[in-house]
């Protein structure tokens, strides 16, 4: 049985985490997606290994699309970057089934080690 290509799906209006995502990846079997809007997020996160969620950009969407996740059987991973303005949703957002949250912006290869460790046990990536 063939191992699934672990793939990221980032939830942004305005490419910024998905280019930076593609280059930390660059070499690694891993596809790296943006979505711009949350019409069409649920349907493209099904099989998706990790789903990074941009929290500023659209507080109640982010909150609506995990509350609909909590209650589906299969669970979608979801990274979640907010800033201090958001942090006091921290654990709401834990209660949802948020698994990371980063308040502070990230590095590249920050938020990469973190869909690393979403697919992987130790947070390399699948060889």
């Amino acid at each position: 049985m063939q191992a699934v290509e672990p793939s990221v799906i980032v939830m942004e209006p305005r490419p910024r985490w998905t280019p930076e995502l593609q280059r930390q990846f660059l070499g690694e079997s891993v596809r790296v997606r943006q979505c711009a809007t949350f019409t069409n997020l649920r349907i493209l996160a099904e099989g998706c290994s990790v789903v990074v969620l941009d929290l500023d950009a659209a507080p109640a969407d982010v909150l609506q699309f995990l509350g609909r996740c909590a209650r589906q059987s299969h669970p979608i991973c979801t990274i979640t970057l907010g800033s201090p303005q958001t942090t006091e949703l921290e654990w709401v957002l834990r209660d949802l089934g948020t698994l990371e949250f980063a308040v502070d912006i990230p590095t590249g290869k920050r938020l990469a080690n973190l869909c690393r460790q979403q697919w992987t046990v130790d947070g390399r990536s699948p060889q």
